[in-house]
């Protein structure tokens, strides 16, 4: 595998991690 597929996975990975985290912070202030 190349270097910058791997990063780029990184990259989609952490995007997803922090969009739920995101969307499920913002479910639990109500």
């Amino acid at each position: 595998m190349n270097l910058s597929a791997i990063i780029m996975l990184i990259i989609g990975v952490l995007l997803i991690y922090g969009g739920l985290a995101y969307f499920i912070s913002r479910a639990l202030k109500h």
